[in-house]
C-alpha cells in the first residue's frame, strides 16, 4: 500500500513533470507528496573538475536558497511538502524512499546519443529503490523523436 509520494526534484522541466504526476498520485491515494532537491555534498565544482568542499556555512546557504525555490515549486499543490537534503541524489532518493513509498522521477527527452550520457541516476534508482518507481517525461514523446 502507497503510503507517501516521494519526488526527486533537479529544478528541471523533467522534475516539473514529475512533481505534478506525483501531487495527483497523492490526492488519488490520500497521501503526502514529498518533494525533495538533493544538494550534491561535493559542492561545486572549478573549471580543473576538482570538486570543492564547501565549509559548512556555504551548504546552509545553499540549502535555504534550493529550500525556497522547491517551496516556490510546491506551494500552489496542496499535498505538496518541501525538503532539500545534501549527498548523492541517487543514494539519499532511496534512502529517503521505503516499501510503502512510490518514488517519482522526471525523465528528459534524449537523443540516442544523449541518452547514453544520461539518465544514470534514474538507472540507479530503479534497480536500487526499495518501493516502486515511475519515471514521468518532461513532454510528450513525439514519433521518432526518442
Amino acid at each position: 500500500m502507497i503510503e507517501r509520494v516521494i519526488v526527486g526534484i533537479d529544478f528541471s522541466e523533467g522534475s516539473r513533470a514529475a512533481l505534478l504526476e506525483g501531487e495527483d498520485l497523492a490526492e488519488q491515494f490520500g497521501v503526502p507528496c514529498l518533494a525533495v532537491h538533493v544538494l550534491p555534498s561535493g559542492g561545486p565544482l572549478f573549471p580543473e573538475a576538482l570538486p570543492v568542499h564547501m565549509d559548512p556555512l556555504w551548504y546552509q546557504a545553499e540549502d535555504l536558497e534550493r529550500l525556497e525555490h522547491l517551496q516556490e515549486w510546491v506551494s500552489p499543490l496542496p499535498q505538496a511538502i518541501a525538503k532539500v537534503v545534501t549527498g548523492e541524489p541517487a543514494d539519499q532518493l532511496v534512502r529517503t524512499a521505503d516499501p510503502n513509498a512510490l518514488l517519482v522521477l522526471g525523465r528528459e527527452h534524449h537523443s540516442p546519443i544523449g541518452a547514453l550520457f544520461a539518465g544514470s541516476t534514474t538507472r540507479w534508482i530503479l534497480n536500487h529503490a526499495p518501493c516502486p518507481v515511475m519515471v514521468v517525461p518532461a513532454s510528450p514523446a513525439q514519433p521518432g523523436k526518442e
